[in-house]
């Protein structure tokens, strides 16, 4: 059996939106390809590009990483070559806007709000700021930095009908469950179709190891028709372990948000077009000089 070491980042990187892994290793489909994967993690280094999940890959130290494909495109500017997604994950842009009671209007009523960015992740921010300038809000509604503590957030915005909360639904899904928050818009229906997350490896590990790559990216592949067809309970049985201390309704409530918002990836394939869609809100945000073809970041040593 071949082995093959997966950098899942430190603890606060086990979101419910990264849940195919876990279910490809409770379901047995990485067994059934005769690959043992092993969870690793990593501290995170801050908000760099080799301060997350990558840098172990990049080291050697890991095999492959879940991460966002944003990375590898700063990496490459940066003049670190030869790190590609190969197996799509995230299809879109897992993040929400919440409130403590309902918005008119969704996303296009925050108009004169403040916005307190309680998840203070670079990709999910610029991703915010560009749907901001899109629907024509970006002077008309304040960003603030979160303050470090989600419950003090939440506590701001159930006591002040002007604020609300931008973080990923994971965060968020056990205060929605408790009554405390309601969705006033998924960033999945706001930001255009981007590979927001997805596994990464050298280029060279995969030239190397191919079979074992696609061991595990049809592994993951099982896990997706899995997410796409199983009753979201069934799901949140399987997995409920890898989220401890996540109430197995609330687990349940944000896998069958997610999977209806079309964030999942359906298939392990990144679309060329989703690539180039998000290099262009990463450059219009500033966090790109200029815009990589897409050829260069996407694997072509294990294609099907």
């Amino acid at each position: 059996m071949q082995s093959l070491r997966l950098n899942i980042g430190d603890a606060s990187e086990a979101r419910v939106y990264y849940l195919p892994h876990y279910l490809a290793a409770r379901a047995g489909y990485f067994s059934r390809e005769d690959i043992a994967v092993a969870f690793v993690e990593s501290q995170t280094g801050g908000h760099t590009a080799m301060g997350g999940q990558i840098g172990p890959v990049v080291d050697g130290f890991a095999d492959a990483c879940v991460g966002g494909p944003m990375v590898t495109m700063k990496l490459l500017e940066d003049g670190v070559d030869g790190i590609v997604s190969f197996c799509g994950l995230v299809r879109a842009n897992p993040w929400v806007v919440a409130a403590a009671a309902p918005v008119a209007g969704g996303f296009s009523g925050l108009a004169g709000k403040t916005v307190i960015d309680s998840g203070n992740v670079i990709t999910a921010t610029l991703c915010l700021r560009e749907a901001l300038r899109v629907a024509g809000l970006e002077s008309a509604v304040a960003i603030e930095a979160g303050s470090g503590c989600l419950d003090d957030d939440i506590a701001r915005a159930e006591g002040d009908p002007s604020i609300v909360i931008h973080h990923s639904l994971h965060a968020l899904g056990p205060d929605r469950a408790a009554g405390r928050l309601t969705i006033v818009d998924p960033m999945a229906k706001i930001t255009p179709a981007v590979p927001w997350s997805a596994y990464i490896a050298r280029s060279d590990r995969l030239a190397a190891e191919p079979d074992l790559f696609r061991r595990f990216r049809d592994g993951i592949a099982a896990a997706l028709r899995d997410i796409a067809t199983l009753p979201a309970e069934r799901i949140a049985d399987l997995v409920g372990d890898d989220y401890p201390g996540y109430e197995i309704g609330a687990l349940t409530d944000v896998i069958d948000a997610y999977r209806s918002w079309g964030c999942f990836s359906p298939t392990p394939q990144i679309a060329r077009a989703d690539m180039i869609a998000f290099a262009d809100i990463m450059q219009r945000a500033g966090w790109l000089g200029t815009k990589p073809s897409p050829d260069t970041l996407l694997a072509a040593e294990i294609a099907a």
